[in-house]
């Protein structure tokens, strides 16, 4: 396993190439900081939102959403049920 220039984290070298790891690392953020956002999200994020931005995936669908997924064919985050 590589490990990323300042990203803090191991991950195969050859995976990311050529990619830019862009985002908030919140562990550096304080508790209490971190404690605001995530009740924030919790109350401030209309909950249908949520659910128009993501979709739940079961384990055993992943041959065919793979396929989906390097076609370009899906859209948002999908969370995999390991137990489905």
């Amino acid at each position: 396993m590589g490990r990323g220039r300042g990203h803090g984290r191991q991950h195969d070298a050859g995976i990311l190439r050529g990619v830019s790891l862009l985002g908030v690392d919140s562990m550096m953020a304080p508790a209490e900081v971190r404690a605001e956002a995530w009740q924030r999200l919790g109350t401030d994020l209309p909950s249908d939102k949520l659910g128009a931005i993501s979709s739940v995936r079961g384990f055993s669908e992943l041959p065919d959403l793979a396929e989906q997924i390097l076609a370009g064919a899906t859209q948002g985050r999908i969370v995999i049920d390991c137990r489905r």
